[in-house]
């Protein structure tokens, strides 16, 4: 599974759709397939200048290549595990 969850962060290309955008998500379902959600970058409407958040699609991860040399984002430390929870890192009161 760690190699799997290597792919958060990286910007990916689908090799059958040519989909790319960076892994933000990586699951395992109850058959056991590993999928990863890729998300596209915000765009920008050329008329209005306004932003358009990126779609998000779910891939089997082995149609996924890892595009580039470094991570767009890194993800969370494993040492801080202990404060993950369902809902995002976990509130705790400052000592």
């Amino acid at each position: 599974m760690e190699k799997y969850l290597g792919l958060l962060g990286w910007r990916v290309a689908d090799k059958v759709t040519g989909f790319t955008g960076i892994v933000e998500h990586v699951g395992v379902d109850l058959y056991g397939c590993v999928q990863a959600v890729v998300k596209c970058p915000i765009t920008f409407d050329k008329e209005t200048g306004a932003q358009k958040m990126g779609e998000s699609a779910w891939f089997d991860i082995g149609r996924l290549e890892r595009i580039g040399k470094e991570r767009i984002m890194e993800p969370i430390s494993p040492r801080l595990r202990d404060d993950i929870s369902p809902s995002g890192p976990a509130d705790k009161p400052i000592k």
